[in-house]
């Protein structure tokens, strides 16, 4: 697995501050900066898991990096502001400020999806019921 992450940065912003903001989610990333554009590869998701999970918003995050998945790629959008407090939320992209965009690469998006985001249960018997199958 490879994780790619970028983010642009206006005039008016700090680029330390949006640098600071990636590192929050993605620790051990290693990152240039070359002119107005931030990008780095980080070897995992590993903060970014455990955020989803301490935020409790594992659902909304599989939903997320499901819609994203597409050949053997993985790309969704953070907010950039929202990461420099340490926290996770996604967007669709297309803030004014820019955000952070993230593209991992995997061999199987979904076999990943199922096993670092599993559906919770109530999901599951939820599906099950609306396809006839359950209680």
């Amino acid at each position: 697995m490879k994780c790619l992450v970028s983010s642009i940065y206006g005039k008016t912003e700090d680029h330390e501050k949006v640098v600071q903001a990636i590192m929050n989610i993605f620790p051990e990333a290693k990152l240039e900066v070359e002119d107005d554009i931030i990008n780095g590869v980080s070897p995992n998701i590993d903060v970014l898991l455990k955020m989803i999970n301490q935020q409790r918003i594992r659902d909304t995050a599989r939903q997320v990096l499901h819609k994203g998945s597409f050949k053997n790629k993985i790309k969704f959008f953070l907010n950039k502001q929202v990461a420099y407090v340490s926290k996770v939320n996604f967007v669709d992209g297309n803030s004014v400020l820019g955000d952070i965009k993230v593209i991992i690469e995997i061999d199987d998006p979904e076999a990943m999806l199922d096993s670092i985001l599993p559906t919770n249960k109530i999901d599951n018997n939820i599906k099950n019921k609306d396809k006839g199958l359950g209680d």
